[in-house]
């Protein structure tokens, strides 16, 4: 459960297709929250600028977008939350 009380939803393989993402391969995955507001956001992902969909956090409407990890590193979110290895 996400901190909404919703489930996270997670695609797997060629099921990775959601916000642009083109030609998932065998061993990709999504994990998703819808955000606060628990509807999917209209954003599409650009592999030439992956980091395109980090944000800062200004406003609580910032709290609607939807947090995306794919393969393992955050392509939607708070920019301060995307740091990892």
């Amino acid at each position: 459960m996400d901190q909404w009380g919703q489930p996270f939803m997670i695609f797997t393989g060629d099921n990775c297709t959601q916000y642009g993402i083109s030609a998932p391969g065998a061993d990709d995955f999504l994990v998703i929250s819808y955000g606060r507001d628990k509807t999917l956001e209209s954003w599409t992902y650009n592999p030439a600028t992956p980091d395109s969909g980090l944000y800062s956090i200004g406003a609580a409407a910032d709290f609607d977008k939807d947090l995306i990890n794919f393969n393992g590193a955050f392509i939607r979110g708070p920019r301060a939350g995307a740091v990892g290895t």
